[in-house]
C-alpha cells in the first residue's frame, strides 16, 4: 500500500519537465497543447496513475468503514476524466468534461478529507486549501494572475495527499 504514495512522484518530474521545457502554464492540462503527438500521452498517463487511481485506493483504505468513504473514489474517477479531456477548446464536449471533471474532482477531494478523516489535521489542510482557493479566485478577477488554475491544482493535489499521507500513518 506504501507504494501508492511514490506515484505523486510521477506528477512532480512531469510538472518539472513542462516548466523547464515550457515555461510556466495556465493550469496543469494547459501543457497538452505544447506536446508532440507521441507526447499527447503523458497527461493522462500522470493523472491516472499519478493522482486518480492512488487517490481511489489509499482514500478507501484510510477512510475505511467512514460512509464518506465515496468521495475519494468519486474524486479520483472525475480527476481520470480530466486526462481522459485534456483538450480543452472552447464550447466543445471534452472541455465541458474536462472543467467537471476538474472541478468537481477538487471539490471531492475538498469534502473527502474533511468528512471521510475527520480530525483536526483534515479540518486545517481543507480551511487552508479553501483560503488559498478564494485568494487565488480573487487575484484572477483582479487580472494579477494568469496561471492560478495552476497553483489551485497543485494545491489541492497537496492537500489531499498530506491528508491522505498523515491519515496513513496513524493506521
Amino acid at each position: 500500500m506504501a507504494v501508492f504514495f511514490y506515484l505523486p512522484l510521477i506528477v512532480a518530474v512531469y510538472l518539472v519537465y513542462v516548466r523547464i521545457r515550457y515555461g510556466m502554464t495556465r493550469s496543469i492540462s494547459a501543457s497538452y497543447k505544447f506536446l508532440t503527438r507521441w507526447q499527447s500521452v503523458f497527461p493522462m498517463v500522470v493523472l491516472w496513475i499519478g493522482i486518480s487511481l492512488p487517490i481511489m485506493v489509499l482514500g478507501l483504505s484510510v477512510s475505511d468503514g467512514n460512509p464518506f468513504q465515496f468521495l475519494w473514489f468519486f474524486a479520483g474517477g472525475l480527476i481520470a476524466f480530466v486526462g481522459a479531456a485534456p483538450v480543452v477548446t472552447k464550447a466543445s464536449l471534452a472541455e465541458k468534461v474536462h472543467v467537471v471533471g476538474a472541478t468537481g474532482g477538487i471539490a471531492a477531494a475538498t469534502a473527502a478529507v474533511v468528512l471521510s478523516i475527520p480530525s483536526t489535521w483534515s479540518f486545517i489542510l481543507a480551511g487552508v486549501f479553501i483560503v488559498f482557493t478564494i485568494t487565488q479566485t480573487i487575484e484572477k478577477l483582479n487580472l494579477k494572475m494568469k496561471n492560478n488554475t495552476y497553483w489551485i491544482e497543485i494545491a489541492a493535489m497537496v492537500m489531499a495527499w498530506l491528508a491522505l499521507f498523515i491519515d496513513f500513518k496513524q493506521v
